[in-house]
């Protein structure tokens, strides 16, 4: 062999040596390896079960691998011969193991893994039968078992109890393939068995899982409905059914029926009459094959669990002046292993259609209130509030909002000092409340009504504005957009005309007069007129200055009621005459230039020849334009106004054009 490769084998058996996981014989160049172990079988040795095989020749080295629950063999024994056999560690008897061996000779090398044992195949199915009353042990028969012993324990901890093992016969079926302890076994009181192979040595070999005569390990799942409990249980082998017994209390123990026959182990109790937030106490009976009731297990240990508890009734108190409302509840009384569990999330949205916030947890207590502060008192405001059991959120949660605001409201005097007051009915409302102000700012609560009317006696000669809520219950919502009486006209509009501004409006139904006010700055206003209608829609303010801006209101008066005042119309002064400049820039060329004036959007240029009549000649939204196409050396005069242009969506929806400046004139150059 080369000395590199004889470095390298010995570095690969060292790492093969150092892992558990069988990965294969390895080559060698000297023998070949050895044939896989054969006749692996079951024996006892001193009364333990072990892994036994056919002996090889030559043997240095048994190893023994094993799977569990068909997953990867891995290495968990490695032993020099003899013997041909090897001890298994105590399992339990459940679990599903599986176990090969290799063998190493003096070549150094290891075999390939025997044929697989299971030794789950070597243990006694055990299960109850139930034959005229009388129950018996039965299971399926163990290969290269030479008999069975059949062991009972009577305490409650089998799974560390000492088992006693049964005097009496056991008997087969014709096949030999089915078992049976011959000797009735009690059913009552609750007993475990579990069978035990003889092997042909006498020796004591596999157990099977200990069985039991009635159900155990009961227990209960919360369900999200509020109203069902999930029950779950251990099988009884040999059990064809269960029965179900369930009550409010357990003492001494449960003692109603509520269902017969459950052919699995599992059963969702959501009966219509299981009350949110209540404890219920729950115990099962195996049934066995022959009959139900007279063969029928003792009940099981009784096990417990409480519906969770239905959402609160969650009282709202919208102080909206305030800016707070405060959410309370008082939960149902739970006893403290399912109050300790319980709490509430409170959730908040604007609009009640999106997404709801998590703005607050609360524990479980006698009494709950919470605060919510900075809100808007202008909107409506919604809150969800959940009961939140440690497994999550029930499924429902308590709404609770503000009422809206009613709409379509109307405000007309009806007499010299009444104002008769209607709005648009909203479904649900048990009150309306009624505020009142005479500036437009400070409300204060006027009145309450059913009906969705109202009329209020006031002083005539003064604006007078209104705004209503809706109660339901004890909520009330939001109050509504302000309302005055009369309404002020719409569709104003400001014409100049030289030093004149011409103003117009739509008629506003049952005007007697209107009231105009001007400003020269948009703060203090002066009444200047009060034209009679239905002629005098429109309203002429003459001997104004261009340079100055002017500002404009409307009121409608009617039964001597003056309503608000219109929004204002901004009316731009002109530029500045002086800052106005006329260049010739050629023989056929005029540019214009002129200062920037405040809120004005654009600007439009007039053009006149013999200085008396002019034309509009263009548009510009900078402070400068220049007039083209103009003859030699002739004069030019041209005035100048001012445009506020309102946009929406990339369209002009309105525009006030000011008065035109003086005009200046120049000369196209020779």
């Amino acid at each position: 062999m080369r000395r590199g490769a004889g470095i390298f084998l010995f570095i690969a058996l060292s790492l093969a040596a150092a892992c558990n996981i069988w990965n294969g014989p390895q080559d060698t160049d000297e023998l070949p390896p050895a044939a896989a172990p054969t006749g692996l079988k079951l024996i006892s040795v001193s009364g333990k079960t072990a892994l036994s095989w056919d002996d090889v020749a030559g043997a240095t080295r048994y190893s023994i691998y094993r799977s569990e629950n068909d997953g990867p063999y891995t290495r968990v024994a490695s032993f020099t011969p003899p013997p041909a056999s090897w001890t298994i560690p105590d399992t339990g008897g459940a679990e599903d193991y599986r176990y090969r061996v290799s063998v190493t000779t003096a070549s150094g090398s290891e075999s390939s893994l025997s044929q697989a044992l299971s030794l789950k195949t070597w243990q006694p199915a055990a299960r109850i039968l139930v034959e005229s009353s009388n129950a018996y042990i039965t299971w399926n028969s163990v290969a290269n078992a030479a008999d069975y012993r059949v062991y009972q324990y009577s305490g409650s901890d089998p799974d560390n109890g000492t088992f006693d093992p049964l005097p009496g016969t056991i008997s087969s079926d014709s096949s030999g393939t089915v078992f049976r302890y011959d000797t009735p076994v009690t059913l009552s009181p609750t007993y475990y068995y579990k069978v035990v192979t003889i092997n042909f040595d006498g020796n004591e070999g596999t157990s099977s899982a200990y069985i039991c005569t009635v159900p155990r390990n009961g227990k209960v799942l919360f369900s999200s409905t509020k109203k069902s409990l999930t029950l779950s249980w251990d099988m009884v082998p040999g059990a064809r059914a269960y029965n179900l017994y369930r009550d409010t209390n357990h003492n001494p123990y449960p003692s109603s029926l509520i269902v017969a026959d459950i052919v699995l182990n599992e059963y969702e109790d959501k009966d219509t009459s299981l009350t949110p937030g209540t404890p219920y106490y729950y115990q099962v009976a195996a049934v066995f094959p022959d009959g139900v009731g007279s063969h029928e297990s003792p009940e099981s240990p009784e096990f417990s669990g409480f519906t969770l508890p239905a959402s609160p009734a969650v009282s709202a108190a919208f102080n909206l002046s305030e800016k707070q409302v405060t959410l309370s509840w008082t939960p149902v009384p739970l006893p403290s292993p399912l109050s300790a569990e319980i709490s509430y999330n409170i959730y908040y949205s604007k609009n009640g259609t999106g997404q709801y916030t998590l703005i607050n947890q609360q524990p479980y207590q006698s009494s709950i209130s919470y605060t919510h502060t900075a809100v808007d008192p202008e909107i409506r405001h919604f809150y969800k509030v959940f009961t939140v059991h440690n497994e999550g959120e029930i499924d429902s949660g308590t709404l609770i909002s503000s009422p809206p605001s009613p709409t379509g409201i109307s405000a007309t005097p009806v007499s010299g000092s009444n104002i008769g007051l209607s709005w648009g009915p909203v479904p649900g409302a048990t009150l309306y409340k009624i505020y009142h102000s005479t500036d437009g700012t400070a409300y204060a609560l006027e009145d309450e009504d059913t009906a969705p009317t109202y009329s209020h006696a006031e002083t005539p000669a003064m604006t007078h504005y209104y705004r209503i809520s809706t109660v339901i219950g004890t909520f009330e919502g939001p109050r509504s957009q302000p309302v005055s009486t009369p309404n002020a006209p719409a569709g104003i509009k400001a014409t100049p005309y030289s030093d004149t501004i011409e103003l117009n409006w739509a008629s506003e139904p049952g005007a007697a007069s209107y009231n105009i006010y001007s400003s020269p700055n948009g703060v203090t206003y002066t009444l200047l007129g009060s034209p009679t209608p239905p002629t005098a829609l429109s309203y002429p303010d003459p001997g104004l200055n261009p340079a100055e801006p002017h500002y404009y209101k409307i009121s409608t008066v009617i039964a001597g009621f003056e309503g608000a005042q219109s929004q204002r119309v901004l009316v731009p002064r002109a530029p500045a005459s002086a800052s106005i400049m006329a260049t010739p820039v050629s023989s056929s060329s005029i540019a214009l230039n002129w200062s920037l004036v405040s809120d004005a959007t654009s600007y439009k240029i007039y053009h006149s020849i013999d200085g008396t009549t002019y034309t509009l000649l263009g548009s510009s939204t900078s402070p400068a334009y220049t007039h083209t196409g103009l003859s030699t050396a002739t004069t030019h005069h041209y005035k100048i106004s001012s445009v506020i242009s309102i946009v929406s969506n990339d369209e002009v929806v309105s525009s006030t054009e000011g008065l035109q400046s003086p005009s200046v004139s120049a000369v196209t150059l020779p």
